[in-house]
């Protein structure tokens, strides 16, 4: 198309409008900030010249070579999403990287610089967005100064990518549910993120303590999914049994607009392990005194190897690397953590063993890990936790005070979450029986959420798991 274009050969297709539509729906939302998100990039991010803002620069050259050949109706849109991609990533300069890459051609570069200094390209708005991605167990929230993902596995999708030449050796947990958090600190899941993390404890995972899992391998759970409500709130929902393994857990997140929850029951196994929820895997500063708040309390910021036990938490507050990039977080129940700040050094060829790829250069980071002890065999174990991104301590430990989520419900059959603030419902139901929680009733497996303004109950969305239908109804409460 762009090799035709302006020629007597010019793809006059209908069909062709797909690539562009394709930008939209498939692309921006899993580019931040110019940012490729690594929870759709397969075993890729485990290659140490492929991060995860090489993967976004890459696409945003691609893009813009697509800029000059696109439809006037879609040029404006294009060109003002990239000036926003590039202009908004202050930690890394795309025009520097493009000039040295290999593969970024002259006429791309070109493209891209007139696009930024050109006075009538407006800066694209932020994305706000909350999607399923049913086709790839992926679910996703872009909120005001954040990003978050979900990766998941179930019976149709595969849990994670290797062994294609020994690439990405400990994707273990990478869908086990592992939620990811975006915000100004570009650099989270960059600069040997994926070599020195620990890979046994991911954020957002239930995990049977230090055990890999085979890779490739699809679940016996088909309830794994959910639903957006007027693409701006959404419940996920996955039904979770390890593989190889006796552990199974019910696991929930209700995005909102302010705070992500996040619910676990039916945590179970005999395999002899200790069970983890892994609530953080943070990589800190290159000093890592990032300020720990809890209960607001600053707890001493010491490396060290052994972790600490946190009783009776209420909130906590992470200091982050850049500024706007703090995090808060709220336990409705009073939780019981572990906490580890450590420092870990690895190189590339730990996670990826194919010889072309060798990068033997130890890389050092540190990280502040926060999780929840389920002990060893758990029986109807549970969780409940809510994410807070860009919170200050003030504004977290106000929230805690006064929490505008309630927990309704949290078991085996149903996970349920209410945000008074926005009178929202969300509610993941696990059985196929007659259910009620607050004023939703279900008679078979389904994700469900509803808000009411007023005498009006907006966009009430089910989800059927077994047979994936959507059902949309809008109903004008009279009473």
């Amino acid at each position: 198309m762009f090799l035709l274009d302006g020629s007597t050969w010019k793809v006059n297709d209908p069909n062709s409008e797909n690539a562009y539509k394709w930008i939209f729906d498939s692309f921006q939302p899993f580019i931040y900030k110019g940012v490729g998100m690594d929870m759709v990039r397969g075993r890729e991010m485990g290659r140490s010249y492929r991060e995860d803002y090489t993967a976004g620069f890459d696409m945003i050259g691609i893009i813009a070579t697509m800029a000059q050949f696109a439809p006037k109706n879609y040029t404006s849109a294009i060109k003002s999403m990239l000036k926003y991609w590039i202009t908004s990533n202050t930690q890394r300069n795309y025009l520097e990287y493009a000039v040295k890459a290999k593969g970024i051609s002259v006429n791309t570069i070109f493209s891209v610089e007139n696009i930024i200094n050109d006075p009538n390209v407006a800066e694209y708005d932020e994305l706000l967005l909350c999607k399923q991605y049913s086709a790839m167990d992926r679910s996703l929230k872009l909120g005001a100064g954040y990003g978050f993902g979900i990766s998941m596995h179930s019976s149709r999708i595969a849990n994670y990518e290797a062994d294609i030449k020994n690439e990405n050796k400990k994707g273990w947990h990478t869908a086990d549910g592992m939620t990811y958090l975006y915000n100004a600190d570009l650099n989270q899941y960059n600069n040997a993120f994926w070599p020195t993390v620990d890979n046994y404890r991911l954020p957002g995972t239930t995990v049977l303590q230090a055990t890999p899992i085979a890779n490739d391998k699809i679940s016996d759970c088909n309830w794994v999914g959910g639903v957006s409500l007027q693409n701006k709130y959404g419940v996920t929902g996955m039904d979770y049994h390890a593989y190889g393994f006796n552990l199974r857990a019910k696991k929930s997140w209700f995005m909102f607009d302010n705070e992500i929850v996040s619910l676990g029951a039916g945590i179970s196994g005999n395999d002899n392990k200790e069970v983890e929820t892994i609530v953080e895997n943070r990589k800190l500063n290159p000093s890592g005194n990032n300020r720990l708040t809890v209960n607001g309390k600053v707890i001493k910021p010491n490396l060290s190897s052994t972790a600490k036990s946190l009783n009776q938490v209420t909130w906590t507050h992470l200091s982050g690397n850049v500024a706007c990039s703090d995090i808060g977080y709220y336990f409705p129940d009073k939780a019981n953590l572990n906490s580890l700040r450590e420092s870990r050094t690895a190189n590339w060829n730990s996670i990826n063993g194919n010889p072309a790829m060798s990068d033997t250069i130890s890389y050092t980071n540190n990280f502040l890990t926060l999780w929840f002890d389920h002990g060893s065999n758990p029986i109807s174990g549970t969780y409940s936790y809510a994410l807070l991104p860009g919170m200050s301590v003030r504004q977290v430990k106000s929230y805690a005070k006064n929490p505008q989520v309630l927990v309704l419900r949290n078991d085996t059959a149903i996970q349920a979450v209410k945000e008074t603030n926005l009178n929202i419902i969300g509610a993941n139901f696990w059985t196929d029986t007659d259910q009620t929680v607050d004023i939703v009733s279900c008679n078979k497996k389904a994700s469900a959420m509803i808000r009411i303004t007023g005498k009006e109950m907006e966009q009430w969305r089910l989800v059927r798991q077994h047979c994936r239908l959507v059902r949309l109804f809008q109903i004008i409460r009279t009473q």
